[in-house]
């Protein structure tokens, strides 16, 4: 009676895990809190072991999607790199994964100023230092910065 129990609350809590997971990547640590409400640090613990060798819980696909979502809200790299270091990745694993995401960041960052600048072309001095500052926030490098002022002087001087 006891081991069918067990089993059960073992069951319920991967059921949870696998919830959870459906929703959006978690690390082991966030997934692990939000299951001790529904079990022991023991049972948590053996659960999150079988879903990380079933590849269910992976700290790869999680660091992919924090950088996709960062990028897809016009963050720059260096703001990624800082919200990923509080979240305790280490720099070298967060410069490996943004490599690998292949990420055009000056079309980013021209992306972000045609957000808030509508027309490049017809920023006047004030409107393009408050887009380098606007940049410079979101975690842009200055020589993207760079990049872009001079690729949007040379449209205005056409």
């Amino acid at each position: 009676m006891l081991q069918a129990a067990k089993k059960n609350k073992r069951l319920l809590i991967r059921k949870k895990a696998l919830q959870y997971l459906a929703r959006r990547e978690h690390t082991r640590s966030q997934l692990e809190k939000k299951l001790l409400r529904h079990g022991e640090l023991g049972e948590v613990g053996s659960v999150l072991d079988e879903l990380e060798s079933d590849d269910f819980l992976s700290v790869s696909r999680y660091l992919e999607s924090c950088i996709r979502s960062y990028v897809r809200k016009l963050y720059g790299p260096e703001y990624i790199m800082l919200k990923l270091c509080q979240q305790g990745f280490d720099e070298r694993v967060i410069e490996q994964g943004l490599r690998a995401a292949k990420i055009d960041w000056p079309a980013r960052a021209r992306c972000f100023c045609l957000k808030k600048f509508p027309s490049l072309e017809a920023m006047d001095e004030q409107q393009r230092r408050q887009c380098v500052r606007s940049l410079r926030r979101r975690g842009y490098h200055d020589d993207t910065i760079e990049t872009l002022i001079k690729v949007s002087h040379e449209d205005w001087i056409d």
